[in-house]
Formats: structure tokens, sequence, C-alpha cells
């Protein structure tokens, strides 16, 4: 008996120590700057959006390839089976992938494109907003 709780001893402790390193690094789209380690990934949390009443969000400019990949859209959808219009939650991940600085700019945009983008009323922030991110090694 001595011997099992012994050996379950370290892979507790390992467990534990390596719940506290997380990769990823989650911040609002109105952060402003982060920064991150070359293989962290940034997830960007855009909140709660509703394509079926307008809410549209676009990637304006998605950083510079040598320091950050391809920004990937998540949607958590808040419909269940057969349902339709609803609402969900809306993410960017983004992994840094090189040592660097570079601009990630989100626009919101209701029930307009990009090019004639309108803010709606009250529904999202009225200017793009940009996140500089800075990739340490």
């Amino acid at each position: 008996m001595r011997l099992r709780q012994l050996t379950a001893l370290p892979a507790a402790v390992l467990a534990l120590a390596l719940s506290g390193c997380s990769s990823t690094e989650h911040v609002g789209v109105d952060v402003g700057s982060v920064t991150l380690e070359k293989g962290q990934t940034l997830s960007i949390d855009i909140g709660a959006v509703n394509a079926s009443i307008g809410d549209s969000w676009y990637v304006v400019e998605s950083g510079d390839r040598a320091v950050v990949a391809e920004p990937q859209r998540e949607y958590d959808s808040d419909c269940r089976g057969g349902e339709v219009g609803c609402g969900g939650k809306l993410s960017y991940e983004v992994k840094a992938v090189g040592v660097g600085e570079t601009e990630l700019v989100f626009r919101y945009c209701y029930r307009s494109g990009l090019d004639t983008c309108d803010p709606g009323p009250g529904r999202g922030p009225a200017t793009p907003q940009t996140i500089k991110v800075t990739v340490t090694s």
C-alpha cells in the first residue's frame, strides 16, 4: 500500500504543475496589446453575436505571417438540434510563430459589409479594434 502512494505522488505533483501552465492566452477584443512567447496561442474573445439579426465581425488585418499564423474563427452556437436564428459566442485563435511585433485589426459591422460598415445602434464598437501583438522567444 505504501508503495502505491509513493508512485502516485509524483504523477499527482506533475499533473498539478502542468495544470498551471497554459499555452493559450485569453483576451478580449479590446485588450489593446499582448505579449506572447513563440508557440503560444492567443484566443481573442469577441463575445456574443447573432448573425440572424445582423451582427458581423471582420478580420481587417490578420498580422505578419512571420510573427503570427492566420486567425482561425471559432464559433460556439447557442442553437440546439433543429433550431435556427440563435446567437452564439465568437472568438479567434492566433498562434505565435516567430519573434517580432504585428497588429491584428477586427471590425464590427451591423447589417452591413466591411465596405459600407455601420456599427449599428450601440451593438458593437464604432471603431476598429486593434491588438498589438509582441512575440518573444
